[in-house]
């Protein structure tokens, strides 16, 4: 049961960070307390460029038990995928004005 709600919390940070990494800046969707995690994720993610071995213990500590639901391998997993360069092209949704 914990191992499920876990994977749901993880689940909603990813899909969080998931809207980061393709563009979209509508923050106001989120709770004070998710933009909070979001904010913290992406400067621990820009400091580090995704490399796990430059992330401090604190902020290990923080992603694993944070982000990550308890998991150091969920915690990798999207530390790693968000430091990555998005794919260069079009960007998504409709044209801006």
């Amino acid at each position: 049961m914990r191992s499920t709600v876990h994977l749901a919390a993880s689940v909603v940070a990813v899909l969080a960070m998931g809207s980061a990494l393709f563009g979209c800046s509508h923050h106001s969707e989120y709770t004070p307390a998710q933009q909070q995690t979001l904010s913290r994720f992406q400067q621990i993610a820009k400091e580090s460029g995704g490399d796990w071995n430059k992330v401090s213990a604190a902020d290990k500590q923080w992603l694993i038990n944070g982000p990550g639901g308890g998991s150091e391998e969920n915690a990798r997993m999207m530390l790693g995928n968000f430091g990555r360069s998005p794919q260069k092209g079009p960007p998504a949704g409709p044209p801006q004005q």
